[in-house]
């Protein structure tokens, strides 16, 4: 089998051995297009549990998505952004926040991929401890899955109701 391949092999011209050898790799990977956009997530926020004098409320929100390309094996790649802010208090049982979340992902197949979100909002102690804050109360919840925003473009999710 050897010589049968070395005599083959040495009476090919040079392009022929390299149109050869490109014939025996794989194929070319899917080519994978950025796309840079912001996610927006706006919570309205009802608090039956007291937020604690010197207290706040966080929101954080994250965003998941899992793209393939078509070759064989499938290339996989997942991207996982995440962001949190502090709350503005508009009364004794209110808040609201909006959680941004700019992003850039190299992405195969972007006309079919979906942003999973999954959001925490928590009511956090204002302790001044060598221990720092705690969280005293927390909702936690998916909110499912979204397309992509157009590239550049902004995804508004919400306003999302919370009850803590």
């Amino acid at each position: 089998m050897k010589s049968t391949l070395r005599s083959i092999v040495g009476s090919m011209s040079c392009l022929a051995l390299l149109s050869f050898v490109a014939a025996c790799l794989p194929a070319k990977a899917d080519a994978q297009t950025v796309y840079k956009r912001t996610l927006a997530a706006t919570f309205w926020i009802n608090t039956t549990t007291a937020v604690p004098s010197g207290g706040q409320l966080s929101c954080s929100v994250t965003a998941d998505i899992s793209d393939s390309n078509a070759g064989t094996p499938p290339i996989i790649t997942n991207h996982i952004e995440s962001a949190s802010v502090i709350a503005t208090i508009s009364s004794a049982s209110s808040a609201y926040c909006t959680v941004d979340i700019p992003f850039q992902w190299s992405l195969y197949s972007p006309g079919s991929d979906q942003i999973a979100i999954n959001y925490s909002v928590s009511i956090i102690s204002g302790s001044s401890s060598s221990s720092g804050a705690t969280v005293q109360r927390s909702s936690s919840a998916s909110i499912g899955a979204i397309g992509l925003p157009t590239n550049g473009g902004t995804a508004n999710v919400g306003p999302i109701s919370v009850r803590l």
